[in-house]
């Protein structure tokens, strides 16, 4: 005789979400956020002067959007816990292509910060740009 029990251990929640999402989308860009800055701040205490000067974080996508408001999250936090002003500059045009170049044309000093988005992962086999999400290296 088969065990009742068998097949049961994962039983839809009442309101079919898995256990552990976030409650609603608002709280996703925030928990992206706090986990970008924690890894940043991690990386920056090796380097006690910086940052020496104001920092650009680079958004591929015009101010208003999802994006830029993620963005401009991670930007308040930097600048709370660095001290620093950090600048967002929206590099727009292209279908993300002027700003995602700009982010790999960027000098690997550590004041030029980027907000990589998935688009990056089409444009070279669109044939828009040679650049692919390998490109922009920390």
């Amino acid at each position: 005789m088969r065990d009742a029990r068998i097949g049961n251990s994962h039983q839809p929640t009442s309101n079919n979400r898995q256990q552990g999402a976030p409650d609603d989308f608002n709280e996703t860009p925030l928990a992206l956020s706090v986990g970008l800055l924690s890894v940043t701040l991690t990386a920056g205490i090796a380097h006690a002067d910086y940052p020496e000067k104001p920092i650009e974080l680079i958004v591929p996508w015009s101010a208003g959007g999802g994006t830029d408001a993620v963005a401009r999250q991670f930007a308040n936090g930097l600048e709370e816990e660095l001290d620093r002003t950090v600048n967002v500059v929206n590099r727009t045009g292209g279908s993300g292509v002027v700003g995602h170049t700009a982010m790999a044309n960027a000098d690997p000093d550590g004041y030029t910060l980027g907000l990589v988005t998935a688009e990056i992962t089409t444009y070279r086999h669109i044939g828009s740009s040679d650049i692919s999400y390998g490109v922009p290296r920390p």
